[in-house]
């Protein structure tokens, strides 16, 4: 949750008034789709800050003329289709049959999603973020986990909210960092044992958005012939476009930062 905690940063000096502490980020921060289908009528979010899942191509005209920034955050494909299996299990109401590995696997590989295929979807903010990088910030999931410190400051200045650089600044990045840790948040009460409700399911309870947060998770599920088949497509995907891909020196374990 670095944007909000960023833009928000006195809440770390002040944690009685910190929302974090009382609400899920999913809370604080509406999904856009979300937002619009509970809001046909007036379908723009109060908040300045949404998140969503729309591919790039599928945003709204006004919102890419409108020169808002953009945070957009890729992952290794492999750890995302682990992740989303494991999250659409969860959202299953008990009597409902759960989702085989092998069939998320065939989804995933084919973009048999809501959101189409993900290599696709990367692409697309991808190259906006090469047209237009003042407005477009794209980031590995992987880089932000080995150097959260680093990546926060870039984050901040994109923001047009540059921490100084004195000591005081650089102790403000390393609290952000810190609470907005995937350890601190998972074990925030709200998080915990905290649930909220979600235009077009029933009250979901918080702890499903934390599981791991690892990199690497998926080779503790995937089969290796699982794994060298989205290699492959991520290969083929991104080679041409120069976009840096994935290596097994990614898959070295952390618990730092989880997720924007």
């Amino acid at each position: 949750m670095p944007p909000s905690t960023i833009t928000n940063r006195t809440c770390i000096s002040h944690p009685d008034q910190n929302p974090l502490l009382t609400a899920n980020p999913h809370e604080l921060v509406p999904t856009l789709e979300s937002y619009a289908a509970a809001n046909p009528v007036n379908p723009k979010p109060p908040n300045s800050l949404m998140h969503t899942h729309i591919p790039y191509n599928s945003l709204p005209e006004s919102t890419k003329s409108s020169g808002c920034h953009i945070v957009y955050v890729y992952r290794d494909p492999k750890d995302v289709l682990v992740s989303w299996w494991h999250f659409v299990n969860k959202l299953k109401p008990e009597a409902e049959p759960r989702i085989s590995l092998a069939e998320a696997f065939e989804k995933f590989s084919k973009g048999a999603l809501p959101f189409g295929s993900y290599w696709n979807h990367v692409l697309g903010y991808w190259k906006a973020s090469i047209e237009w990088p003042e407005r477009v910030f794209f980031l590995r999931y992987e880089d932000l986990k080995k150097e959260p410190c680093f990546h926060t400051k870039r984050l901040a200045e994109f923001l047009g909210q540059p921490f100084t650089t004195d000591k005081e600044g650089e102790s403000l990045v390393s609290k952000v960092v810190e609470f907005c840790s995937f350890k601190n948040l998972s074990n925030l009460d709200v998080n915990k044992t905290g649930s909220h409700s979600v235009v077009g399911f029933r009250v979901i309870e918080n702890k499903i958005y934390f599981r791991e947060g690892q990199v690497g998770d998926s080779q503790n599920y995937l089969e290796r012939e699982m794994m060298d088949h989205l290699d492959q497509v991520t290969e083929e995907s991104f080679k041409k476009f120069h976009l840096k891909a994935f290596s097994s020196e990614d898959d070295e374990k952390s618990e730092v930062s989880t997720a924007m």
